[in-house]
């Protein structure tokens, strides 16, 4: 009986241990999905629309690869530079704020920090500054 209880316990904790793996590794943003990103800089009146699906999804694609961090960020980041918005259909997106203009870009998605390595930054504000100069 203690062999079976210890089996049951055992596969308990695989199965636990799994999904809790799985949750974070998964993707951050649906790039399948999404349609359109939104932009709208924190200094200025304007916002930008970028529409085209391919260039927004290479777009969330890179902030995708993202890694999740500590909250010490918070003590260092002043206003983002973008509260941005990825649209899923007119009314259905998730919204977040973006910091660009440091080494590595960092994202506030639902309460938690992600950032982007240094090769992927500057991979990433090359896109975004394409992107806007097209909208």
């Amino acid at each position: 009986m203690k062999k079976i209880l210890a089996g049951v316990v055992i596969l308990g904790l695989l199965f636990i241990t799994f999904f809790y793996v799985f949750s974070r590794t998964s993707e951050i943003f649906d790039e399948n999905r999404a349609e359109k990103l939104l932009l709208s800089p924190a200094n200025e009146s304007i916002s930008y629309e970028i529409d085209d699906k391919d260039t927004a999804e290479d777009l969330i694609e890179e902030l995708n690869k993202g890694r999740q961090t500590s909250n010490h960020l918070k003590k260092n980041l002043k206003k983002p530079d973008y509260i941005a918005k990825v649209m899923f259909g007119r009314t259905n997106g998730t919204t977040f704020q973006l910091w660009t203009d440091r080494s590595q870009v960092v994202f506030l998605v639902d309460g938690t920090f992600y950032e982007l390595n240094q090769k992927q930054s500057k991979s990433f504000q090359k896109q975004l500054k394409e992107a806007i100069q097209k909208s």
